[in-house]
């Protein structure tokens, strides 16, 4: 049995009678269910990417069968530019604020549809009778699987790449509200002050996600075209971002956005390892270590990060990207890397989102904590590094 117990923000905390776990304060009540919020204050709602990337990390069934549920209730049924919504999409944030004309933030994330097919294909693993019935059938027709499956492969091109595409029905100067839509969600990393891609994007993290969904998929309804689809995106993937000369964050438009980024690291933890002979390993580590700091990996080069107005994404370290690049890394026998993802472990205190550095007088510099208080997906990436993942012991990822 669970209580409610009540908030001064209005929201309701769940709590149960067992003992205390490290997610048990990102409870939430949703609908008379119980779902998990992304963190408090600043986030106390429920968002698909920050539930599924943590308990993915963790291996944690219970994260994985709640959101499966809710995100499978809120999946895109129409097209609608006021909240980015498509068919078949997942949502990225629910209750999201409404602004003045009208639009918000539910949908405003295209890589939640490969990060639902990989939780899918883990909650099949981990408990295949709650699979079945949320999928409500493998292979059956217009189950959640193949709603997902649909929206993807709408939105991935000849050239085998997946773009983001501004909503049917958008008349809007800036398509989505958020200016980027996968996690690095503040704005392009761009010296020159353009913040936001020029109309269809690929993004290079997203776009290996959404293959390893497929893949995911194509496990789950044992489909062989969803399984050549998957490896035709992984290999075009893989050409086009991660080249020797230089990583490809993202092409839109007007070109390719060549520039290291933590992105690189982040993709191996969604690549198959038998790709390890087409990914340029010597290359990604010389890029990797441009990014280098003493607590791990920035989002982006300080020399990069100087120039940005918002620095939510520049020369920060982030837990949850962290634990993803440390993961990833160990696929590919990329030990220092591995290691160096790992060094921000013991700063992880109360879920804080992620630590920026300040300078000194000396020249010396400390880490300072910044953002959110608690957060959600920090609390699994330091379950992860402590050794307390099922992902650690059973790398199907």
């Amino acid at each position: 049995m669970h209580s409610v117990l009540s908030r001064s923000d209005g929201l309701d905390i769940v709590t149960g009678s067992h003992e205390l776990d490290p997610f048990e304060p990102f409870k939430i009540s949703m609908d008379g269910e119980i779902s998990y919020a992304a963190g408090f204050p600043t986030y106390g709602r429920n968002f698909t990417r920050d539930v599924y990337q943590t308990g993915i990390i963790t291996g944690r069934t219970e994260l994985i069968q709640s959101q499966v549920a809710i995100s499978t209730l809120y999946q895109g049924k129409k097209h609608d530019p006021h909240t980015g919504e498509m068919p078949g999409r997942p949502h990225h944030e629910l209750e999201a604020v409404v602004n003045a004309e009208g639009r918000s933030m539910m949908y405003n994330a295209c890589d939640t549809a490969g990060q639902h097919l990989i939780a899918l294909s883990a909650l099949s693993r981990s408990n295949p009778d709650a699979f079945d019935q949320f999928d409500q059938g493998i292979g059956k027709k217009h189950s959640t699987v193949e709603r997902t499956v649909e929206h993807i492969l709408s939105m991935v091109n000849d050239d085998d790449l997946y773009y983001e595409r501004p909503p049917e029905g958008n008349q809007f100067d800036k398509p989505y509200l958020a200016h980027i839509t996968y996690w690095k969600d503040s704005h392009k990393p761009d010296v020159n002050g353009n913040l936001a891609p020029v109309g269809n994007v690929a993004y290079a993290l997203a776009h290996f996600i959404t293959a390893r969904g497929l893949l995911s998929a194509s496990e789950l309804q044992a489909d062989p075209t969803l399984t050549d689809k998957a490896h035709k995106m992984f290999a075009a993937g893989i050409a086009t971002f991660i080249r020797p000369d230089g990583f490809v964050q993202m092409r839109d438009d007007e070109g390719d956005f060549v520039q290291e980024s933590s992105d690189e690291l982040h993709a191996l933890a969604y690549i198959p390892t038998e790709y390890r002979d087409q990914l340029p390993l010597r290359d990604i580590s010389r890029r990797a270590a441009v990014l280098e700091t003493e607590i791990g990996y920035v989002c982006t080069p300080e020399v990069v990060a100087v120039h940005l107005n918002d620095q939510y994404h520049g020369y920060k370290v982030w837990p949850v990207d962290g634990a993803y690049m440390s993961y990833g890394a160990s696929k590919f026998g990329l030990e220092h890397e591995t290691q160096v993802a790992a060094r921000v472990a013991p700063h992880i205190g109360q879920g804080q989102e992620l630590f920026g550095f300040k300078y000194l007088e000396d020249g010396s510099r400390v880490v300072v904590p910044e953002g959110n208080g608690q957060q959600l997906w920090s609390v699994g990436a330091k379950e992860y590094f402590n050794g307390r993942s099922d992902l650690i012991q059973n790398p199907w990822l």
